[in-house]
């Protein structure tokens, strides 16, 4: 008996293409349907099975670098298989961590102002800047800002983060205080 191959997979995807360096997309295909699945490899396809990849239509990776999927049809009656599709997620990297960061004045009495300020993280990038917490409650007018005007009315802690303006990845916070 000669049993005929599977479809290769179709509308194979992932969702988003491109991450942030610790963050996760699914990668799916259309469903084989019934008595089809599909196993996802890396490395090669039928090379190293992807951790909770085995019979599944779409999985969620957080690969550590840019990486390619592959993925084939698999007859769960006959266990002939297809050829394998490919998507490629890519990774980006994370910017620095904001450098320099300062008030000035660090200290002000009620009702003044104080520049807090860190150093141009250069071309491609921006800083954003926060209260209460990293990439909480933004900072009116702190957007994209590499120095902002602030009068709180009380001791205040600010955090500003580094964005790539092109992949919209973050960097981790840096903190300045206005007493």
């Amino acid at each position: 008996t000669v049993n005929a191959l599977p479809s290769t997979p179709t509308g194979i995807s992932a969702a988003p293409a491109a991450i942030c360096s610790g963050s996760s997309s699914t990668i799916s295909v259309t469903d084989p349907g019934t008595g089809f699945t599909t196993d996802w490899f890396t490395g090669s396809c039928g090379g190293t099975a992807l951790p909770g990849g085995t019979g599944q239509n779409s999985v969620l990776v957080s690969p550590a670098a840019t990486t390619t999927y592959y993925a084939r049809t698999r007859n769960t009656t006959t266990g002939c298989i297809s050829a394998c599709a490919t998507v490629t997620v890519t990774v980006n990297a994370l910017p620095s961590t904001p450098t320099g960061i300062s008030a000035a004045p660090a200290a002000i009495c009620s009702g003044s102002s104080s520049i807090i300020s860190v150093n141009n993280p250069g071309t491609g990038y921006t800083t954003d800047w926060f209260t209460v917490s990293c990439g909480g409650t933004p900072l009116e007018g702190g957007t994209g800002q590499n120095s902002v005007s602030v009068s709180p009315a009380a001791t205040t802690t600010y955090y500003a983060r580094t964005r790539n303006t092109s992949t919209g990845c973050v960097s981790s916070c840096s903190t300045v205080t206005v007493t």
